[in-house]
């Protein structure tokens, strides 16, 4: 038989039903009816993820938080993100600010020159993918001129 998850009493079942109706966001408000069923039914972490719809092992990790550090532990940010890059979004932005000053004053702004741009400004060198993901992550994308106007009409200019 799986040991019972001893939750500690650091808010009572009124209080979490109000942090309960309070609570925005679906994670969080899933992780308060976890608490709350660990502490109507006590029962092992594998039963209160089941009726909650959590795994085991983060029924364990909820516990283990929440009776170390009380509410707090239900009221965190989250894991996700943007952890890793080159530049800040910020950073980013102006970056492609000074490029786009160069195609607002006539000339063509190629992959090739942001890519190269991009290297000197970080002092490394990256794969086409990456400028590629930046282009996209700010809303750039690909336009190639036509080489002549979709009403031209060559018998008027002769």
């Amino acid at each position: 038989m799986a040991k019972t998850s001893k939750i500690q009493p650091h808010l009572s079942l009124e209080e979490i039903g109000q942090c309960l109706r309070q609570t925005q966001g679906f994670w969080k408000v899933q992780r308060w009816m976890a608490i709350r069923y660990g502490m109507v039914h006590p029962s092992s972490a594998m039963q209160i993820g089941k009726a909650v719809g959590l795994s085991t092992s983060t029924i364990q990790h909820l516990i283990s938080h929440y009776n170390k550090e009380g509410a707090a532990a239900i009221e965190t940010t989250g894991s996700g993100g943007r952890k890793y890059g080159y530049l800040t979004l910020e950073q980013e932005k102006s970056f492609l600010a000074s490029c786009d000053e160069k195609a607002l004053s006539g000339h063509y702004t190629t992959v090739d020159d942001i890519q190269k741009a991009f290297e000197q400004t970080i002092g490394k060198s990256v794969a086409r993918s990456t400028i590629y993901r930046l282009l996209d992550r700010h809303s750039w994308r690909k336009l190639v001129p036509c080489p002549k106007h979709p009403d031209q009409d060559t018998d008027k200019q002769e």
